[in-house]
């Protein structure tokens, strides 16, 4: 009876200590010592463990500090302090912990000499500009074994798959880099096994892949052969595995395993907010809504993907208070059978569209309708870069009563070269897009006309988050008649500015207005410009300044018809995009001034 009491206080005593433990603590403050080369602002930049500026939103967490004082380490390693070492220690008072890193940085070890042998595939100095070693500057292993992996890559893409590379650092007043590289045998590749398809052909996997049996082994190729197969929409994954033939070592066999979609089709409902289609002369416009859709990845047994949707979307832009309506049906395909004669792929979607909206300035006003078509054919260049053709009818009826359509045929092509770091947040890289449309002529139609823009997006990271965003934006229309311009109430083909996208202190379009009507007016050449400094303030919260400039005339680009405004914005950071909210200021007239709401940023 004795033991029992015993053991039932002990584990009472136990549960209590548990339970104590288990309450909740915040960090309160941390502090470094022995510290001298790097600074404490900077080093507390490289731990979990820390006091939120605003509000406790992290526990203190004993296996997380462990993890700190391991990223403090390899921080200072990475700055040539090789032997640097780091131990974690910390105190606490009812619910507030203290945490202390003491730190013995040592000396800091420069990089001298580099030696590489047994290359002849690779120059040496592609090597280490690759391995990004630098005579003269702190030596950083860290950085040095992470891009020995893009070495090897350099060397699997001309044929070297067996290669081996070791790397040797010698450490004494300085750093010399021993690296010594056994290329090996070229590899070819022996036979292909493909496996895990079911509803798919073989066949049509074979000739989707970039390459066959006999061929300089190419990693490249399989990346390509990947993205190929899951770009046809009928793999849920796709894995290109090179696997060893035994007693060779110059031969591969390729192993390609697909897994297709468990569901040949699928009904879905989405919210959320997307592009609102409009006309050539208005700049991007994003709005909130929903869709229904209907897909099947292989319609009517064939390597045809079939797509339906319905969708409502409200634009947010001032002025549109009523919903676009939308539906459409598309067909797309990597590889059409009338073109499988040819010996590259030519993607091809066929998209037959219904729209009923209001048009802008005149929500009081019937529902047009908008009907079509549109060919085109899409070229994947590398990851979101592309080049599109197309071939659009379409027709345009503005209610019941009117016995008066506007019919418009095009031709299109647009070339987008996209080098962003990311399409959404981006904070480095370019964007280039060129749209030409060529209305009428030999299609005939209401009018014949050409349409010529460009648009150029930099972005540079600054410090840290902080980015710095700018646009170049311009076009052109080439025999306009001003016969034409009764069709713009509808067609919105001229080149129009003011919005949430464009110039932020004018409503949007209403850059220029007929001085009757008070209705948006289109011009013939237009020049816009936007630069954006974005920057992090807390939580998910953004900030941006932005100045925005641009004009638009029908005969000329003058410096004297150039507008100007400036102004803040608040953004919040979602999964899907930032939000943002915008106040803006014309420079020459303070008068003219607008707030805008909108879905990711302006440009």
């Amino acid at each position: 009876m004795k033991k029992i009491i015993f053991a039932l206080t002990v584990i009472t005593v136990f549960s209590g200590l548990n339970l104590k433990a288990a309450e909740p603590r915040f960090v309160s403050s941390v502090s470094f010592a022995g510290n001298t080369e790097l600074s404490s602002s900077l080093l507390i930049k490289q731990i979990n463990q820390k006091k939120p500026v605003f509000w406790r939103t992290l526990q203190f967490d004993r296996r997380l500090l462990k993890l700190d004082a391991i990223n403090l380490k390899n921080f200072y390693v990475s700055k040539g302090f090789l032997a640097a070492s780091v131990s974690d220690s910390f105190s606490f008072n009812e619910e507030n912990v203290h945490v202390f890193f003491r730190i013995n940085e040592g000396p800091k070890f420069y990089l001298k000499q580099v030696n590489i042998s047994g290359n002849t595939v690779l120059k040496t100095n592609s090597i280490i500009k690759i391995l990004d070693l630098k005579s003269g500057s702190p030596f950083n292993p860290i950085l040095m074994n992470k891009n020995l992996a893009l070495v090897e890559d350099k060397f699997h893409h001309a044929g070297k798959l067996f290669m081996q590379i070791k790397p040797e650092v010698i450490i004494q007043d300085s750093v010399n880099v021993e690296i010594k590289i056994n290329e090996g045998s070229d590899v070819y590749i022996g036979d292909l096994f493909i496996r895990g398809h079911h509803r798919v052909n073989k066949d049509y996997i074979s000739r989707e892949l970039k390459f066959k049996n006999g061929d300089l082994f190419d990693n490249y190729d399989l990346s390509k052969s990947q993205k190929i197969l899951l770009e046809t929409g009928f793999f849920s994954s796709v894995n290109i595995i090179p696997q060893v033939v035994p007693g060779s070592d110059s031969t591969v066999n390729i192993l390609v395993n697909v897994k297709e979609f468990e569901k040949r089709g699928e009904i879905s409902l989405e919210p959320g907010y997307f592009d609102v289609e409009w006309n050539e002369g208005i700049n991007r416009i994003l709005g909130f809504g929903g869709y229904l859709q209907w897909l099947d990845r292989m319609a009517f047994g064939s390597y045809t993907r079939f797509q339906s949707r319905l969708a409502a979307v409200m634009p947010t832009e001032e002025g549109l208070r009523y919903p676009r309506f939308n539906l459409e049906i598309k067909l797309n395909s990597q590889r059409p059978r009338i073109f499988q004669f040819l010996p590259f792929r030519l993607p091809m979607q066929l998209k037959i569209f219904y729209q009923q909206f209001k048009n802008y300035g005149d929500e009081s006003g019937p529902y047009i309708r908008r009907f079509g078509f549109k060919y085109s054919n899409i070229f994947r260049i590398k990851n979101r870069s592309f080049i599109e053709t197309g071939l659009r009818w379409e027709l345009f009826n503005e209610d019941d009563s009117s016995h008066t359509s506007t019919e418009q045929r095009k031709l299109s092509l647009e070339i987008q070269l996209d080098e962003r770091d990311n399409p959404v947040y981006p904070q480095k890289g370019n964007i280039f897009i060129l749209k030409i449309n060529s209305s009428g002529g030999v299609l005939g139609g209401s009018r014949s006309f050409t349409k010529v823009e460009i648009d150029f997006r930099q972005y540079f990271k600054i410090i840290n988050k902080v980015t710095l965003a700018a646009r170049i934006n311009a076009g052109k229309i080439l025999d306009w008649n001003d016969n034409y311009d009764k069709f713009e109430s509808v067609l919105f083909e001229k080149f129009y500015l003011g919005g949430s996208n464009t110039l932020r202190a004018w409503k949007p379009l209403r850059f220029e207005e007929n001085e009757f009507t008070k209705l948006p007016e289109g011009r013939e050449i237009k020049v816009l410009t936007n630069w954006e400094i974005r920057f992090p303030l807390i939580w998910k919260l953004g900030g941006t300044a932005f100045i925005d400039g641009g004009m638009i005339d029908n005969d000329l680009v003058s410096r004297d018809l150039f507008s100007f405004n400036q102004g803040l914005g608040l953004t919040m950071n979602t999964p899907f995009g930032p939000i943002r909210l915008d106040y803006a200021r014309a420079i020459e007239n303070p008068d003219i001034w607008q707030v805008h709401f909108g879905f990711l940023y302006a440009f």
